[in-house]
């Protein structure tokens, strides 16, 4: 819409983008579901397309600053709800564009049947592929149980769809499998179930409406409740840990075969030279292409377009376009791989063989203007090696500050006419061997040698902008001490809780209660709508929790939403 005051109205929040600054409105007569909307929405373009750079500015009508009036291209007078036609009216607009397009592959190809209206739960079938239709976003939804042709014609399906029906090329495309649903796309569901869970009855009885369905259910303990917390974690011993590694790693081929990669520039696939395959910019995009022959002796290829935390949008929107062109070419027979940066699956990261570096900078955007000043690396900069394992290494540049230091880890720091690698206290012998590795990638003619913690020379710390304090560094993550959420809630009449995986700060509702474990501390969120009972329960569930895992004396710290 519009960037204007005309576009506001009292009854609705509105997000205006304004490049590094995001800014939420709220309506003086808006809600508290449509401002928690609009907050996820922000969180969602902070992270996904501001790498996470942007300010988060909140205003309530009536407080404007001077900067969002300009922003906005000047004040003037608000709408009310009645006058923009209210909820009612804009409800029936989203009831109109929301949609189900079932979709079928045959020997590659996609066809689109009749939409389906309105949208139900029922209708995510197992053996299905799916496109939900927001109408300003896809979501290409794909059943756990359909054939890996369709699985591969996912995306391919949703970008023919769209060109189809004369959309934007830019329009927001998600790929979401069967049980990874995100809470964007179980909004677009009215029906979308509760899960079940273990109750818990924490002594005290449930005030609710729906009190009377507690009562026909067997009450669990805080203590049965948190060791059933437990139990639901990771329990493996180390060969099943390797195996599990080994099988994420060999997702497609137990072995590398052919490695193509592209960047993104001007619309267009520029090839990559095979000496600088592995090194990345964040503020660009990419294509690689793997080609390999399956067990059976076959032909097969994987397509990933990653994307940089800093790429522009048309991009992103580029190298989907071209993945699937790509795609096409093959007959549609790739699987195709979304990766955004510092998310790369381990079957990916070993088609570098320890040698996947991310930079700062990158190319200027087709969009932005011709004056604009790019940031391009020079070659210089502090690089952190991170990885457990000779599969997922990696180096990531970061500030080049002694602050981003830490004691277990190492660092690599690139000089105009040298390399060093820095060791830290409590680095491990492989991160000690995986630094050196990526140091000499980096290199070039550049002279490289290597120091220990506390034994830095002066020019070291000068070239860090000084010596400062920085952390020793937290215990190696695993599947032991990984960060887990619980959500706990009495909406069904029972104190009942489960376990979010692939979380983010989106899962928080405000009238349930959350238990944020990072191992070192224990976090109990609070939404400003929580009722008592969850708010009782949700610190003795905590004592209860630590307990079982032998863990008492661990910090719990309360937060308020």
């Amino acid at each position: 819409m519009a960037v204007s005051h005309k576009s506001l109205n009292s009854g609705d929040c509105f997000i205006l983008d304004h490049g590094l600054q995001l800014y939420q409105w709220n309506g003086k007569e808006s809600n508290k579901y449509e401002r928690a909307k609009a907050l996820d929405v922000m969180q969602k373009i902070k992270d996904d397309e501001r790498g996470g750079r942007a300010e988060v500015l909140y205003i309530d009508e009536g407080h404007e600053t001077d900067a969002f009036w300009s922003a906005l291209g000047g004040p003037g007078k608000i709408q009310t709800a009645e006058e923009a036609g209210g909820d009612e009216e804009a409800e029936k607009k989203l009831e109109k564009d929301l949609k189900v397009v079932p979709v079928t592959v045959t020997d590659g190809k996609p066809s689109f049947a009749a939409p389906q209206q309105p949208v139900k739960h029922a209708m995510l079938d197992s053996k299905a592929l799916l496109l939900v239709d927001t109408g300003n976003a896809v979501f290409a939804w794909v059943g756990h149980d359909t054939d890996k042709a369709t699985k591969s014609a996912a995306m391919t399906a949703a970008m023919q769809y769209i060109a189809a029906n004369v959309r934007p090329k830019s329009t927001p495309i998600s790929r979401v499998a069967q049980g990874t649903e995100t809470p964007l796309f179980k909004d677009c569901f009215a029906d979308w179930p509760r899960a079940a869970i273990a109750p818990l009855d924490f002594g005290s009885p449930v005030k609710s409406p729906t009190a009377k369905i507690a009562a026909a259910k067997r009450q669990s303990s805080s203590g049965e409740l948190a060791l059933g917390m437990l139990h639901n974690g990771p329990a493996l011993t180390a060969e099943q840990k390797r195996a599990n590694l080994l099988a994420e790693v060999n997702a497609f081929s137990d072995k590398v075969g052919k490695v193509e990669m592209w960047r993104i520039a001007n619309f267009d696939m520029v090839p990559v030279e095979p000496e600088l395959y592995g090194q990345f910019y964040s503020g660009d995009s990419y294509i690689i292409l793997h080609s390999y022959d399956d067990s059976r002796g076959k032909a097969a290829w994987v397509i990933y377009f990653w994307l940089g935390r800093h790429s522009s949008v048309d991009e992103i929107g580029t190298a989907a376009l071209k993945a699937t062109e790509l795609d096409d070419k093959y007959g549609g027979a790739p699987v195709q791989v979304r990766v955004t940066q510092n998310k790369e699956p381990l079957h990916m990261l070993r088609l570098f063989q320890g040698k996947f570096v991310v930079h700062e900078g990158g190319n200027p955007s087709s969009f932005r203007n011709v004056s604009e000043e790019v940031t391009v690396s020079d070659g210089t900069g502090l690089y952190h090696i991170r990885g457990t394992n000779e599969f997922n290494i990696r180096a990531v540049q970061v500030d080049k500050t002694a602050s981003r230091l830490n004691s277990s880890d190492a660092f690599v720091l690139c000089e105009k006419d040298k390399v060093l690698v820095w060791f830290g206290k409590n680095a491990s012998t492989n991160e000690k061997e995986n630094a050196r590795s990526i140091a000499k990638v980096v290199c070039g003619k550049r002279t490289l040698n290597e120091v220990e913690e506390g034994s830095e020379p002066a020019d070291f710390w000068a070239e860090l902008g000084g010596k400062c304090e920085y952390p020793e560094g937290a215990p190696e993550e695993d599947e032991a001490t990984a960060a887990r959420l619980f959500h706990c809630s009495n909406a069904s009449g029972a104190f009942e809780t489960e376990e979010l995986h692939d979380f983010s700060q989106g899962d928080l509702q405000m009238d349930d209660v959350y238990i944020l474990d990072v191992w070192s501390q224990l976090f109990a969120w609070v939404g400003n709508e929580a009722n008592e009972t969850e708010k009782r329960g949700v610190m003795d569930l905590c004592a209860e929790y630590l307990k079982c895992s032998n863990r008492e004396g661990t910090p719990v710290i309360q937060v308020e939403q």
